[in-house]
């Protein structure tokens, strides 16, 4: 099953690549004139001009515009899946979050923040959002106005909220959940829930390669949290899916899973090179 689905997606990938490449229109080809008269015996040299079909529909010009928001010495943004780095507020503003570092032996690493009002972006950051050192943090807002950072602390391995009551303002609060959830490391988080006040967290313990211990039988064991309170509390904490024990696995990668919400709708993707996809 898993070389049929990998054949099938190169197959698809092929077709559609195949299917961008511009097609060149046989009375294009008819019509052109020799680049330079032949000598005798020669074929002519044509100079062809490829033309699109409806090349009229695709001379748009195109215009964009960049602003540098922030800089950072710690190139790794992610070990794999994507991480939750900018959201688009209803209003139009936007928030955005990253590993940030401002020195090469990244002792300043942290969550780099800065905030689009509509018209601009803010000041790019000078220092971390955390007052100690953290890595690959994600950035939700909840329906009730909180903005949330959630990243894990390398100083006590532990899960790492920083957040403040409005978006876009205000100071930032930090706290470390110390015991209350297993998953210390490389968190994911969505928010959810009927009215957007919903947290879902997923994440995975400390590996062997930093000084981890197995869990349950997994060297990085990936579990769920959720809390329905914009993070006050965790009603459900280190929750392991169905399917993904030590009957099935030996343990998780960094990064090697994404999670996304609509509502009371939660899909998280667990994958991996050689591994395939699985789809919870």
């Amino acid at each position: 099953m898993k070389t049929f689905t990998l054949s099938a997606i190169a197959v698809l990938f092929t077709l559609n690549v195949l299917a961008q490449v511009p097609q060149i229109s046989k009375d294009v080809l008819r019509n052109q004139e020799p680049k330079t008269a032949p000598l005798v015996g020669e074929k002519p040299n044509y100079e062809l001009r490829p033309v699109m079909e409806n090349q009229s529909q695709h001379n748009t010009a195109r215009t964009t515009s960049e602003a540098q928001i922030g800089i950072t010495t710690y190139d790794l943004m992610t070990n794999g899946s994507m991480l939750e780095h900018i959201v688009r507020h209803e209003n139009g503003t936007m928030s955005t979050a990253w590993t940030f570092s401002t020195v090469n032996n990244w002792s300043t690493r942290g969550t780099g923040y800065n905030f689009f009002n509509g018209t601009t972006w803010g000041t790019a950051p000078t220092a971390q959002l955390e007052s100690v050192r953290t890595g690959w943090p994600t950035i939700g807002a909840t329906a009730g106005g909180k903005e949330i950072v959630i990243a894990h602390d390398n100083t006590s391995i532990e899960t790492r909220m920083t957040s403040r009551s409005s978006v876009g303002s205000g100071s930032w609060t930090q706290a470390g959940q110390g015991s209350t959830l297993a998953s210390d490391w490389w968190h994911k988080f969505v928010v959810g829930g009927p009215e957007g006040n919903t947290i879902h967290l997923i994440g995975i313990t400390q590996i062997d390669a930093f000084s981890g211990t197995p869990y349950n039988g997994l060297d990085g064991a990936l579990l769920y949290a959720r809390s329905t309170d914009q993070g006050a509390s965790w009603d459900i904490t280190d929750l392991q899916l169905p399917g993904i024990d030590s009957t099935t696995n030996i343990g998780f990668s960094p990064d090697t899973y994404t999670i996304d919400a609509e509502g009371d709708v939660v899909a998280i993707v667990v994958c991996g090179l050689g591994t395939g996809v699985r789809l919870m």
